[in-house]
């Protein structure tokens, strides 16, 4: 006799940006999937300590082990990471986690076990892609392991895009319209290997979100998609507008969906 239960989730879409009328913050938006709606719940502009809130060379993360958004900028060398509870209305401006002097964190994700991960760029363009693992929990970076690109997959010569693990533990990437896998779970003990997916047309995609069991996606033109998973297929939604520089998803369990009585072998 075997017992198990599965936890739902909530997904809800989170940005960095503006309102088109409308100073820099954060914004939470709610996803109505039957109707492809996006609509924003509530708006922020942060009041954070030196050197403050600003939404370029910056991203923003929801840990799901610790339930904490990350808000991280890169600016003269150094990137600073705040980190707050959602569900307020702004961070308080004590929200300050940790100072990585002469170091790079850009377009961070955070895996089920809240371990975060990023891209690295390498060369000139076309680029290679490596990636690398942060520990917010011991404050350390891992090593930056190369990405082996498959020779279907057309060349990346700009970094607009963005990075995703879902709650499933699937890591999605779109960058220069392409959209591709990492087998990331191998991270330190196999080769990391890029699966392509397709080429996502129109503009450029640059913040990517999950909710309603879907795939969003923001472009530089203030529009808003659904990305079919298994094909880049892009779908438009109704949405505000509103300018994402970056998004993530805040995930929240809402109990037992489902419930293992008994298995035979």
């Amino acid at each position: 006799y075997v017992s198990a239960n599965a936890q739902a989730t909530f997904s809800s879409p989170v940005s960095i940006g503006k309102p088109c009328s409308g100073a820099n913050g954060t914004a939470d938006f709610m996803y109505d999937g039957p109707t492809r709606t996006l609509t924003t719940l509530q708006t922020c502009s942060p009041t954070l300590s030196a050197p403050g809130f600003n939404i370029f060379s910056s991203g923003i993360a929801f840990n799901p082990k610790d339930t904490n958004l990350y808000y991280i900028r890169y600016t003269s060398g150094n990137s600073y990471v705040w980190r707050w509870k959602p569900g307020t209305a702004c961070p308080p401006a004590t929200a300050l986690l940790k100072v990585y002097p002469g170091v790079a964190i850009l377009g961070l994700t955070f895996d089920p076990n809240g371990l975060g991960y990023q891209l690295i760029f390498t060369g000139t363009g076309p680029y290679g892609l490596q990636l690398q693992q942060v520990d917010f929990t011991t404050g350390t970076l891992g090593p930056a392991i190369n990405i082996t690109l498959p020779g279907s997959m057309p060349a990346i010569n700009s970094q607009n895009g963005d990075i995703l693990i879902t709650p499933g533990g699937q890591m999605l990437i779109i960058f220069d319209h392409k959209f591709f896998t990492v087998n990331y779970q191998d991270y330190g003990i196999n080769p990391l290997q890029a699966t392509y997916i397709n080429t996502i047309a129109g503009n450029q995609i640059v913040g990517l979100s999950y909710a309603e069991g879907k795939l969003l996606a923001a472009d530089n033109t203030n529009k808003y998609y659904e990305i079919d998973i298994l094909t880049g297929t892009k779908t438009a939604v109704t949405a505000p507008c509103y300018q994402s520089n970056d998004m993530s998803n805040i995930n929240t369990g809402i109990g037992a969906s489902k419930k293992l009585a008994s298995i035979n072998p």
